[in-house]
């Protein structure tokens, strides 16, 4: 295999876990955010309803956050076959193919729901 496809694809390799690790922590701080949104119109001088549409466009935007990490879980699976079918992912080509994490996903997403 070619020195530089391979240092490529090391490059990429961490590219792309520092973006899903960016992606997770981008939600974290957003429900982070909620928690004290929430938390400051407990106070009893704040009236319940308010920061209701705030909350709203926040939890949208979580919504969104959610979509767009599953689409790097959907990019980081392409990739990975990708390797495995180039031979990227090891000298011989003998990497085993594994569910991908958007099968594991949806597969206890199902079990949760049948439950």
């Amino acid at each position: 295999m070619e020195s530089a496809i391979v240092q490529d694809a090391v490059r990429i390799r961490e590219q792309l876990r520092e973006s899903e690790a960016q992606s997770d922590e981008l939600l974290l701080g957003t429900a982070e955010l909620m928690k004290r949104m929430i938390a400051a119109r407990r106070n009893p001088s704040v009236e319940p309803h308010a920061g209701q549409v705030a909350l709203m466009r926040l939890a949208s935007a979580q919504r969104k956050m959610i979509a767009s990490a599953n689409d790097i879980f959907r990019v980081h699976d392409e990739l990975s076959q990708l390797a495995v079918e180039t031979g990227v992912a090891d000298e011989d080509g003998t990497t085993p193919k594994r569910p991908s994490a958007i099968d594991t996903v949806e597969r206890e997403l199902k079990i949760s729901t049948e439950a």
